[in-house]
């Protein structure tokens, strides 16, 4: 009598080749769930960027924009659009180009403040704030609009 038991080299050759069809038939899916996953964080990132400058904003909004008392007049007060923007290139100090200017996780954002005032907006003592956070190679880019009152702090 002849006992064969175990398997033959036939046998594991085969199994592993069809493992390794189904397993690389899986390798897409995972690559490109990566790649949404890498491309969600830098949304996120950007999302959070754009909030925490607004609120940095609502809390020293003239580290960013000049005050309305300023004279001549800002020019989102005078301009014909009633909008002025405030960049990274507006800056003439360093500490003025880091508020415009970040680097973070190794990658660089740069920010733009876009302020603007209409008459109503003048007498409530608001001014009217979008900011824009935008990534170093402009694939991805975020704008959250806010206001910022300059009734206590903004008038000497």
């Amino acid at each position: 009598m002849h006992s064969e038991k175990g398997f033959s080299l036939l046998e594991v050759v085969v199994s592993l080749v069809l493992i390794s069809i189904v397993l690389l038939s899986f390798y897409p899916f995972l690559i490109n769930s990566k790649k949404m996953s890498d491309s969600n964080m830098e949304r996120l990132v950007v999302i959070n960027l754009a909030d925490a400058t607004l609120e940095r904003l609502k809390v020293d909004p003239y580290s960013y924009i000049e005050k309305p008392s300023d004279k001549p007049e800002p020019l989102y007060l005078v301009s014909k659009s009633k909008e002025k923007s405030y960049t990274w290139s507006n800056c003439s100090s360093e500490e003025c180009k880091a508020l415009y200017s970040i680097l973070l996780n190794e990658k660089k954002y740069s920010i733009d403040v876009k302020a603007s005032q209409n008459s109503e907006e003048g007498t409530s003592q608001l001014i009217r704030i979008i900011v824009t956070v935008k990534n170093i190679n402009k694939k991805i880019s975020y704008s959250v609009e806010g206001y910022v009152t300059y009734g206590q702090t903004g008038t000497n």
